[in-house]
């Protein structure tokens, strides 16, 4: 039935658990080879009864390991790891060559016999072999290091070990100090360090009727950041005008709270450059109609691309009296 064997690939590997003794280390190395059947093609995808063996001659010799076990062929690929689940003995110590036969099923052993290369051979070493586990090892054959020494080139000037850099993947690095929370930043013709942005967020209370029109719509009379929530990063939020001044181009989202008494407001907006934008999705708390002395709630969001410089207020209609609003904002990105 099986007309040739093609070595694809024989290499020891050692298994997980290494003992603390040399001679207790579980010894095998791994075997792949090409099986074709007799007219040449591939064995089909199938479980074969396989015995391997180990000889010390290319032909007859005597036996020095046997191994019989279910073996895969896929693709017509056998893979075999030949030591497992029982070692190689210590008797075979791999200082002379040896010949490996393989049978499979009922059909005699395929000829020739695989010599095996180098890497079983591995398994054994005459100067590891005799190494006790106390053994030390003399410094000088040990690794070394040898510092770079010499001129520097490429992204680099000067000399080793101390070069400085002056260019990243070829593009010059801009020749000043860093500060705190610098990053290098490309600004289309050299790197330079910059100041990494910090958060751009706030979250302030507001309250109070305001008399100050923008158009149709009022803003917010007083904001308060002293409660323990509240949070202003970079004093971006000028609590004074109740403006948020956009410190860097991007999108933004905002969100406002705010309650009441009747004569609710009929519109929210935002306020972007004194220009009310009726932007702001509305989501209202609670009933539609209220009793006398009774608070409305109403929570609004929204998100929107704004650039630097810009000033952002809370604004509503018609002007009404004890409204008390929750602001805040984030730059997404």
């Amino acid at each position: 039935m099986f007309l040739n064997m093609r070595i694809i690939a024989i290499y020891m590997f050692m298994m997980a658990s290494v003992s603390s003794a040399l001679g207790q280390m579980p010894r095998a190395f791994f075997y792949q080879a090409e099986i074709r059947n007799s007219d040449g093609s591939h064995v089909k995808d199938s479980v074969h009864l396989v015995t391997f063996t180990l000889y010390d001659a290319a032909s007859g010799g005597n036996v020095l390991f046997t191994q019989t076990g279910q073996e895969a062929i896929r693709n017509g690929i056998l893979s075999a790891a030949i030591g497992r689940p029982n070692p190689l003995p210590d008797s075979l110590l791999f200082t002379k060559p040896y010949y490996l036969g393989i049978s499979i099923d009922t059909y005699s052993e395929i000829q020739p016999r695989t010599a095996l290369n180098s890497a079983p051979y591995s398994l054994h070493s005459a100067l590891t072999r005799s190494l006790t586990q106390d053994a030390i090892i003399a410094p000088e054959i040990l690794p070394k290091f040898f510092p770079a020494i010499g001129p520097a080139g490429g992204d680099l000037i000067g000399s080793y070990p101390s070069p400085k850099v002056v260019a990243l993947q070829s593009k010059p690095v801009a020749n000043i100090s860093p500060t705190i929370n610098s990053a290098l930043q490309w600004n289309d013709s050299v790197w330079t360090p910059t100041p990494f942005p910090g958060p751009v967020a706030f979250h302030v209370f507001g309250s109070g009727e305001s008399i100050q029109q923008v158009g149709s719509y009022y803003p917010i009379k007083s904001y308060d950041v002293n409660d323990p929530s509240c949070f202003n990063y970079n004093n971006d939020f000028e609590i004074s005008r109740g403006t948020f001044i956009v410190p860097r181009s991007g999108i933004y989202h905002f969100d406002a709270y705010l309650k009441g008494l009747p004569n609710s407001p009929e519109r929210i907006a935002l306020s972007v450059d004194g220009n009310a934008r009726n932007v702001m999705n509305f989501i209202q708390i609670g009933s539609h109609t209220w009793q006398h002395g009774e608070l409305g709630q109403w929570q609004y969001s929204v998100t929107i691309a704004l650039q630097a410089g810009q000033k952002v207020q809370l604004v509503y209609s018609p002007a009404i009296t004890d409204l008390h609003a929750d602001f805040s904002g984030f730059r997404i990105r």
